[in-house]
Order: structure tokens, then C-alpha cells, then sequence
């Protein structure tokens, strides 16, 4: 199949993240990048002591289309799918997406 980057846009909502990163991690994506606007409430930490995040991208604006430009950017995968951190992925998304591409 084509190689899936998720990049989860974030910005002090590190519990919901939290869950939303348990939840992507269980459907296994090639690549998972987390890009964080300026949180205060401890996110890079908890993203930084997961092993299944495999790129933390830290950016200075709180703007969520900057953030996900960035995402963009670093991401490896031919496709790239969007992830609110406040959503939950439901098991399956990840083989509907790719269905749907």
C-alpha cells in the first residue's frame, strides 16, 4: 500500500493528544508527526517520551494552517492525512483512508 504520514496539529491540548496519539498509534501508520504551536502545558514532554511518534516538530505560530504546513513539510509519506487532537480516531480510519485515496 502507499505510505501514510498522520500529522496531528497541536496546541495545549496535551491530554486529548494523549488519547488521540494512543489511538493512531494502535492503527500503525507509517509515520506519525506531531507539529506543536507554542503549548505551556507540558505537551513536547509527553510527546517527546513516546516511541511512537516519530517526528515532534515544534513551530512558534498558533496558526492551525501554518501548523499543518509544517506538517507538510516534514512528512515522508506519499499521502498525508490530518488528525484533530481533539478527535478520536476510531479503529479502522486508517484502512478506510487509504481506501479513500
Amino acid at each position: 500500500g502507499m505510505e501514510l504520514s498522520v500529522v496531528v496539529p497541536t496546541l495545549n491540548d496535551r491530554d486529548e493528544l494523549r488519547g488521540c496519539l494512543d489511538a493512531v498509534a494502535a492503527e500503525a501508520p507509517d509515520e506519525i508527526v506531531v507539529v506543536n504551536g507554542p503549548s505551556t502545558d507540558g505537551t513536547s514532554g509527553m510527546v517527546r517520551d513516546r516511541e511512537d511518534v516519530d517526528v515532534l516538530v515544534e513551530i512558534d505560530d498558533r496558526n492551525v494552517n501554518v501548523a499543518r504546513n509544517a506538517g507538510i513539510d516534514r512528512a515522508r509519506g506519499e499521502a498525508v492525512a490530518f488528525l484533530d487532537p481533539m478527535a478520536t480516531a476510531e479503529s479502522g480510519w486508517l484502512e478506510a483512508a487509504e481506501g479513500g485515496l
